[in-house]
């Protein structure tokens, strides 16, 4: 009965040890303010120059979420098929709280990924183009609609051949933005220098 008891002691013990090993940021939750270091998990960009919405998830083997430049990159990794097995948290910006040219860094910006109402289609464009814009409310969505067009998605109507569809035409207006002038682009001739 003594070895019992002892065995049963050393196991409890290793475990809270083992506990204690862990580590601490693992069990952490929420959004956290982001840094100049910090770059797009799926593109490499650098997030805070970039304009429009932005978003984090926190995986389960991490305690310092990734970043991503815009709500299109984010979705992309969130349908990958092992992401629902490693991502324990996603949030995005609430669009209508912070300005698109420069959106809010700080975490109380953010809401919920899975519970957000996304405007697609319309008029506004982010890091790589056309983005979901995030809401926290569908009448938020909805006035934003009233102003720059588009249509009222929830997460669960987001598809892997949607994400595909926003990246096909992330930039289906660039001729019409402006004129490309070789001489002015490459430096006269044709020719970069």
């Amino acid at each position: 009965m003594k070895q019992v008891l002892l065995l049963t002691t050393v196991l409890i013990l290793g475990l809270l040890l083992a506990g204690c090993n862990s580590e601490p940021q693992a069990d952490a939750t929420g959004p956290t303010e982001m840094t100049r270091a910090d770059d797009c998990h799926v593109c490499g960009m650098i997030v805070l120059d970039q304009q429009g919405p932005k978003g984090q998830a926190r995986l389960r083997t991490s305690g310092k979420p990734v970043y991503f430049c815009s709500t299109s990159d984010m979705m992309a990794f969130l349908f990958q098929p092992e992401s629902p097995a490693i991502v324990r948290e996603a949030w995005v910006h609430d669009m209508h709280n912070t300005d698109w040219r420069n959106p809010d860094n700080h975490p109380h910006a953010y809401i919920d990924a899975y519970t957000a109402w996304y405007v697609l289609d319309h008029d506004l464009r982010g890091a790589m183009g056309h983005t979901l814009a995030p809401f926290a409310s569908k009448e938020h969505a909805e006035g934003f609609v009233a102003e720059h067009g588009g249509r009222i998605l929830r997460y669960e109507d987001i598809t892997v051949d949607l994400i595909a569809e926003m990246a096909s035409y992330a930039f289906p207006d660039f001729d019409t933005v402006r004129d490309f002038d070789p001489e002015i682009e490459l430096g006269g001739g044709g020719h970069a220098h």
